[in-house]
């Protein structure tokens, strides 16, 4: 779909042309362009403002039937974001046109502030990231993605900032994977639907497949899986991606294994402890840190990544019914300990620690990153486009954080004070699942998450923000984000 073209830009022929351009800076070399730009510059309607945007038709210095300029606003403040959305706005636009191919001009090496890399990958994602469409549950399909995007740039071989299109574009695919997992309605991903969704997607890859059915969670006494799940006529169950890399005989260096594991609640309609009706039916995307966790190991296994990542996806669905779990319900996980539930609504912190404490007991990881739309007091923290990290392990807190700059999939730390723990105490079980106090609710749910944990390397990162969007974005539209799938990729290059 993408790919990098060089030559002589006045003889390429193309619907489209897009040249982003900054408010106080020219961003390149080339004559040509440079002069297109003074032209739109001296319009009365654009001013390369951040967020303008200004079309010209059949401009005699080159073939395309269209030119778009894309503002990006003052130089100083442009970053890899900033080309990120230039890029999936111009998508956008052609989309709507109904333009099937478009050349997207690359601001020369050297050219804009920070890393060109980090800026040509940005600009990269934004592309793939826009050409999408979730439209399979549509009679009328009106627009198409574009069949390919060509980023035109004199120094695409030999410049420093060479990035490869092939190894984004896969990162891409596996985010866009992701979003359609969240998509999907919930009658179309039961959980055993969802289940084998994932073993059709995965078993083409080098990736070992295991599924452990309701029979096999009641032999490991896996009680927090099988009671959340116990509601729903759909059966719960665990599947397990067991990438390895091709070890070479020579190489004596211990291979390190990183667990992934992702909240997979497929509805979460609260159980017994019903959830009002306002939101309810946004409740589809309570697996999207299942769904990021198994784009990630997936994307992991397609790029040959060189650590051993296996992503353990617990997948349910909460229903109230005669056989659901009660609030004074106790329970005992895979761990030996007894949790007492308070609220069946707080369920996917009971599905992830009978997945961690399996995690740490069968793969013994190095590190440990669990990813969970697990609570709406994060939300209220951080609001809806921030993830809340929370670790003991600063470093590895680090580059989570870090990670989440370089692909603005941002993630902020978060506290865990030993004293609040003293709130989840219970005088029946060894734990409860919720505290019964209205504040400080992702810090609880993290602590209680902390007590079926050993490792001081795992990190939880609750994405019930960002993981899903109400209204479009300049590279994604309304719906799952995929959020995660990027940020698990960079942070598994730093472990």
């Amino acid at each position: 779909m993408i790919k990098m073209i060089s030559g002589d830009l006045a003889k390429l022929d193309t619907p489209c042309l897009v040249i982003p351009v900054s408010e106080n800076k020219n961003l390149f070399h080339d004559p040509l362009i440079s002069g297109l730009i003074q032209k739109a510059i001296n319009s009365i309607d654009f001013k390369a403002k951040s967020g303008e945007e200004i079309f010209f038709y059949d401009m005699p210095e080159v073939k395309a039937k269209r030119t778009l300029f894309i503002g990006l606003g003052k130089f100083e403040k442009i970053n890899g974001e900033t080309l990120r959305a230039a890029a999936g706005k111009s998508i956008k636009r052609c989309i709507k046109r109904n333009i099937s191919t478009m050349i997207f001009c690359v601001p020369d090496e050297g050219e804009m502030p920070g890393d060109s890399r980090d800026m040509l990958e940005g600009l990269m994602e934004g592309a793939c990231l826009s050409n999408y469409i979730f439209d399979q549950y549509k009679k009328d399909k009106k627009h198409k993605p574009l069949k390919q995007i060509a980023l035109y740039s004199h120094a695409h071989k030999d410049g420093k900032s060479h990035v490869p299109a092939s190894s984004v574009e896969t990162v891409c695919r596996g985010t866009i994977l992701a979003r359609e997992w969240v998509n999907l309605p919930p009658n179309d991903k039961r959980p055993e639907q969802f289940v084998q969704s994932i073993r059709r997607k995965a078993e083409n890859e080098n990736i070992r497949i295991s599924i452990l059915d309701e029979k096999a969670l009641k032999k490991h006494k896996m009680g927090g899986i099988l009671a959340v799940g116990s509601g729903s006529r759909s059966r719960p169950s665990m599947i397990i991606l067991d990438y390895s890399p091709k070890k070479s005989v020579k190489s004596k260096t211990k291979i390190k294994t990183v667990a992934l594991v992702g909240k997979g609640v497929t509805f979460d309609s609260g159980g017994i402890n019903l959830k009002p009706s306002d939101g309810l039916a946004d409740m589809k995307m309570d697996m999207s840190g299942a769904a990021a966790v198994a784009a990630a190991l997936i994307t992991i296994s397609r790029l040959k990544i060189g650590l051993r990542v296996v992503g353990l996806i617990p997948i349910v669905e909460n229903m109230p019914s005669g056989d659901a779990a009660r609030p004074g319900d106790i329970i005992t996980t895979f761990s030996g300990k007894t949790v007492e539930i308070g609220n069946t609504d707080a369920e996917g912190r009971l599905i992830l620690i009978d997945a961690m404490s399996y995690a740490e007991k069968v793969y013994k990881p190095d590190a440990m990153i669990d990813l969970a739309t697990l609570t709406g007091a994060c939300v209220v923290a951080l609001g809806e486009k921030i993830a809340g990290v929370f670790s003991r392990n600063r470093e590895l807190a680090d580059h989570i954080i870090d990670s989440g700059e370089k692909t603005h999939e941002r993630c902020w730390m978060m506290p865990m004070p030993e004293d609040y723990k003293e709130m989840l105490k219970s005088d029946f079980a060894d734990i409860k699942n919720i505290t019964g106090v209205r504040w400080g609710g992702a810090i609880t749910a993290a602590l209680f998450l902390s007590e079926f944990v050993q490792t001081d390397r795992w990190a939880h990162i609750d994405i019930a923000g960002p993981a899903y969007a109400k209204k479009e974005t300049d590279y994604c539209a309304a719906g799952g984000t995929g959020f995660g799938v990027r940020l698990v990729m960079d942070v598994i290059k730093k472990i």
